[in-house]
């Protein structure tokens, strides 16, 4: 991971260096290295690229909708939890007109919620893709 170049372009707020410096990301932080340090170096990286791909995604979806789609995806896997990664790709598909497609991915995130938190939506499909909106 490209940490300096990534944050560089978060901060230059360029859509464009920010879509070429998320690029190349390929997994975690020093994934061989197992200490405390390495570890919180990692959480705040991943918190990066999460920040970075949607982001992206957000910019995509008014412009190139089909191409945020896998940084919708890959922001639900850096963070299962992050309900904006969800929402992004449900709304992403919705406006393809693929609702099937944005039901199954509300469905995920419901489960998501269930297997980590033991915990259901707050709220019902209609309003979670309009919520923040």
């Amino acid at each position: 991971m490209d940490v300096s170049t990534l944050r560089r372009a978060l901060d230059g707020g360029d859509p464009e260096a920010l879509q070429a410096a998320f690029a190349p990301l390929q997994g975690p932080f020093l994934p061989e290295v197992d200490t405390e340090w390495a570890e919180l170096r990692r959480a705040e990286y991943s918190g990066d690229a999460l920040t970075a791909a949607l982001t992206l995604g957000e910019w995509l979806r008014a412009r190139e909708p089909r191409a945020a789609l896998p940084l919708y995806r890959q922001a639900t896997v850096l963070d299962p939890l992050a309900t904006a990664a969800w929402q992004g790709l449900a709304r992403t598909l919705l406006g393809l007109g693929e609702r099937t497609a944005a039901q199954q991915t509300y469905a995920q995130y419901c489960r998501t919620l269930a297997q980590e938190l033991a915990a259901e939506p707050e709220l019902p499909f209609d309003a979670f893709v309009q919520a923040g909106v």
